[in-house]
């Protein structure tokens, strides 16, 4: 019987940043960043004390981003998380479902 080496998966993420991979990081420094941004958006239209719109916005942006980045979704044989979910989701949307049958 003959024995063949195989090769480690690839499709794993690389820790890079606080533990974390950039993929993971990239999504919870987006979600602080659009917590920052919609808090002083909001305190530009109400002009209402900014620290109130921090300490709410900011956490609940940024606890959308960590659900998306680090829940996992069982798809039909394997886990991903929701952010690639939703990303395969709108590319299958996004292809041409009618297809023209013709011969040549």
């Amino acid at each position: 019987m003959r024995y063949y080496p195989v090769p480690y998966s690839t499709r794993e993420d690389i820790k890079a940043v606080f533990g974390l991979s950039y993929r993971e990081f990239t999504m919870l420094a987006g979600g602080v960043v659009a917590g920052c941004v919609l808090s002083l958006v909001l305190f530009l239209l109400t002009k209402v004390f900014i620290v109130i719109f921090i300490l709410t916005v900011v956490p609940l942006t940024t606890g959308m981003a960590w659900y998306l980045a680090f829940k996992r979704v069982l798809e039909v044989d394997h886990y991903e998380t929701v952010d690639r979910h939703f990303w395969k989701g709108i590319l299958y949307r996004l292809r041409p479902h009618n297809y023209i049958n013709y011969r040549r």
